[in-house]
C-alpha cells in the first residue's frame, strides 16, 4: 500500500528535528505571553501600592485628627488610578517590562544566546507587553488562565493531538482569556489532554 501525504517522512530525522523546533517555538511564544502578563501585573501592583501608601497611609499612633481612607473611597481611588494609568499608556515606557521578559527567556534558554538579539522575538515581546498593559487596565479588566489541571469545555479547547476521553490537562498550548468582573471566558485556552 502507498503511504498518505501526511505519513510520508514522519519518522525521518528532519521531521523529528522540525517537530522539536516547532515545539520549542510554541513554548517560547507561550512563555513570552505568560511572562509579559506577570511582569505588567507586578508593575501595576507595585504602582498601586506606592500610590496607596502615599495617599492612604495611616496616621502616627498619637494623631487623632487623621481620618483613614474609607473602603468605598479606596475602591474609587483605585478605579481612578487604574483609569489614569490606562489613559497614559501611550506615553508609558514599556522597555522595562520587555527587558525583564527577555532576560527571563534568555536565562531559561542559555543555549540560545541569539534570542536576545532576535528582532522578530523582540517585536513579539513588545506586542505581548503592550497587550498585557491594555487588558490588565481595561474596564472591566482581563487576566489569562493557564494553571487549570482539569479540562472544562467552557474554558478550554483541546489541541488536535489530545486524548479526547481524558479530563486531565497535561499542558497548555495557549492560555484562556477571562474577564475579571464576570469570570466569563472571552477566549478559550488551548490544552493538551
Amino acid at each position: 500500500t502507498q503511504s498518505t501525504w501526511g505519513e510520508a517522512g514522519a519518522n525521518t530525522p528532519n521531521h523529528t528535528l522540525n517537530t522539536r523546533i516547532n515545539d520549542l517555538k510554541q513554548k517560547l511564544l507561550f512563555s513570552i505571553i505568560i511572562l509579559s502578563f506577570a511582569s505588567v501585573q507586578r508593575n501595576i501592583d507595585r504602582t498601586m501600592m506606592q500610590i496607596d501608601n502615599l495617599v492612604c497611609k495611616g496616621p502616627p499612633e498619637n494623631d487623632s485628627s487623621f481620618n483613614e481612607c474609607g473602603s468605598s473611597h479606596v475602591d474609587e481611588f483605585d478605579r481612578i488610578t487604574r483609569f489614569e494609568m490606562k489613559r497614559n499608556l501611550s506615553r508609558r515606557d514599556m522597555k522595562r517590562n520587555v527587558t525583564e521578559v527577555k532576560e527571563k527567556i534568555c536565562e531559561a534558554l542559555p543555549e540560545y544566546p541569539q534570542l536576545s538579539t532576535c528582532c522578530a522575538l523582540n517585536k513579539y515581546t513588545q506586542e505581548c507587553v503592550s497587550l498585557a498593559w491594555h487588558l490588565l487596565l481595561a474596564s472591566p479588566s482581563y487576566h489569562i488562565s493557564y494553571k487549570d489541571v482539569h479540562f472544562d469545555s467552557t474554558l478550554h479547547n483541546r489541541f488536535f493531538s489530545s486524548d479526547q476521553e481524558s479530563s486531565t490537562i497535561n499542558a497548555f498550548v495557549w492560555p484562556a482569556l477571562i474577564e475579571d468582573s464576570s469570570g466569563h471566558c472571552v477566549f478559550k485556552g488551548v490544552v493538551i489532554t
